[in-house]
């Protein structure tokens, strides 16, 4: 099964209350089909990094958010390249492992990962 990694802004946009702003609600919208509808087809995974910004803010909203990241796999932030975050796994070959990011950018889409990266289609 392959691996996605969650950013801050998808847990976010999945738990939030309706926005009335209309590209902010789209976005909360193919969030929430995504998850819905895609999850099972992959190991959805977190970062500490995701853990600390999710627990920030109005304490409701927090507990929404952790509610769904306590049931994520939580990746070790092994250092930075290129200005993201580098995450290990223990079923890569060489230790070190390149997730697909899901984020608000690429959730109305459908993705695969490829040797290049993420490939969205």
């Amino acid at each position: 099964m392959e691996s996605v990694y969650l950013e801050t802004t998808f847990i976010s946009y999945l738990v939030a209350r309706p926005s009335r702003d209309l590209l902010v609600a789209a976005h909360q919208q193919a969030t929430q089909e995504w998850w819905a509808n895609r999850r099972s087809e992959f190991e959805n995974c977190v970062s500490q990094v995701v853990i600390d910004e999710a627990s920030g803010g109005d304490p409701a909203e927090v507990q929404k958010r952790l509610a769904i990241i306590g049931r994520l796999r939580a990746l070790d932030v092994k250092g930075k390249q290129r200005g993201r975050e580098s995450f290990s796994s223990d079923r890569s070959e060489n230790g070190r492992k390149r997730l697909p990011i899901l984020s608000l950018f690429l959730s109305p889409f459908s993705f695969s990962f490829g040797e290049g990266g993420v490939v969205v289609r």
